[in-house]
């Protein structure tokens, strides 16, 4: 079966297993998530809102080699 997204948020099933969690997306307010189908007891659940387009891009840059300086002159240039 395929469900429509409104009859997934009322499943008994799901919602018993915790499967939907509430995220505080910004921009959105609070919004179902969807979480992992199966846990593993060793591997944390991770949870939050999802990253902001650009959020980490001079993280990225930076582990590439780019330079601080650069960074700030790519996002001033609308770049990065």
């Amino acid at each position: 079966a395929v469900l429509d997204p409104k009859t997934l948020l009322e499943n008994e099933h799901l919602k018993e297993r915790a499967f939907f969690r509430e995220i505080d997306q910004p921009g959105l307010g609070p919004v179902p998530m969807g979480c992992v189908l199966f846990r593993m007891s060793e591997t944390p659940l991770r949870s939050g809102a999802a990253p902001a387009l650009g959020q980490h891009a001079q993280e990225v840059l930076l582990d590439l080699g780019f330079e601080k300086d650069d960074t700030v002159i790519l996002r001033e240039r609308g770049i990065a």
